[in-house]
């Protein structure tokens, strides 16, 4: 794995969002992570959610886009 794909399992191992393993699972152990990821309290999540992700996103890419634009004239 990348550094940041290493650093994002930690986070979300410390702030108990998400199952984390360090080997890929053997074929036994499926059952009990699908059944442990189930019993995860999924409110939890909005803790690094704030809903306004999404309309941040667009106007930067609007924004570039028209930078891009202004640019190319």
């Amino acid at each position: 794995p990348f550094a940041e794909q290493i650093c994002k399992t930690q986070t979300l191992k410390r702030l108990n969002l998400g199952i984390v393993i360090e080997d890929w699972p053997a074929d036994s152990q499926w059952y009990a992570l699908k059944r442990k990821a189930q019993s995860q309290d999924l409110s939890q999540w909005k803790r690094l959610q704030d809903g306004g992700a999404a309309q941040r996103a667009a106007r930067f890419i609007a924004q570039i886009a028209e930078r891009c634009m202004k640019t190319d004239r």
